[in-house]
């Protein structure tokens, strides 16, 4: 039994927005793009760093509204983006 077939639609919103959802959404990819760009931008650029993690928390946040992830995906897709930008 693959994982897309016991998963529900995350709770917040029972129907998605989008026509087609993401099969494999653990974790977010778009959030931790959205996250790796701007932390690693904010660690070189300190001045700009509130307002790119602004966006990179509005991102996740727009996910799960959208109802294509569950919370718990945008942030494990996050904390990856985080961990692997100190890493680097």
């Amino acid at each position: 039994m693959a994982i897309s077939e016991v998963r529900h639609p995350p709770p917040v919103v029972q129907h998605s927005v989008l026509m087609q959802l993401d099969r494999f959404s653990f974790p977010s990819g778009h959030s931790a793009a959205a996250m790796a760009v701007a932390f690693s931008f904010a660690l070189a650029l300190p001045v700009a760093a509130g307002p790119l993690l602004v966006v990179a928390v509005l991102v996740g946040a727009s996910r799960v509204f959208l109802g294509v992830h569950y919370p718990g995906d945008v942030l494990a897709g996050q904390a990856i983006a985080i961990a692997t930008a100190l890493l680097i």
